[in-house]
């Protein structure tokens, strides 16, 4: 998979960190751990309890709820938010449909990001809202032929 510039500068490419200086981009890059995931990988599972945050950096996953595609992400995209920030188990399963590179969060280096930069956390409390009602449309379209 080629990779296209620093870990610095796709986090920076990123909605969620849009804005932010070079040295709390470095801050949010020591949190992390950069993980290679390959096509048909789960990455979160629906009902299980979250325990990572992830800033997709390339390839695609597919968002599913009662085994229904409800959405698509990409490179800049985050998931694992909902279950951190209050639900506690994930709302929606994430299976990689192409090969993906992200950067992961534990739930502790994911509170930590946000008490170095509060400002995410708006932006992260946002989107889940948007995102909870994105899960209780539920649309059609099935996840495992995703």
């Amino acid at each position: 998979m080629e990779r296209h510039g620093t870990i610095d500068e796709q986090l920076a490419d990123a909605e969620l960190f849009h804005g932010l200086s070079p040295r709390q981009l470095r801050t949010i890059s020591s949190l992390m751990t950069r993980v290679d995931l390959t096509s048909g990988t789960v990455i979160t599972k629906e009902g299980r309890p979250g325990s990572q945050f992830l800033v997709l950096l390339e390839g695609v996953v597919a968002i599913g709820a009662c085994d229904r595609v409800i959405a698509t992400r990409g490179p800049g995209d985050f998931l694992g938010e909902i279950s951190l920030l209050g639900a506690r188990v994930q709302t929606a399963t994430a299976l990689a449909t192409t090969p993906v590179t992200a950067a992961v969060f534990s739930k502790s280096d994911f509170w930590s990001m946000l008490g170095e930069i509060p400002e995410t956390g708006d932006i992260l409390r946002t989107t889940m809202y948007e995102r909870l009602a994105e899960v209780a449309a539920r649309p059609h379209g099935d996840l495992r032929a995703a």
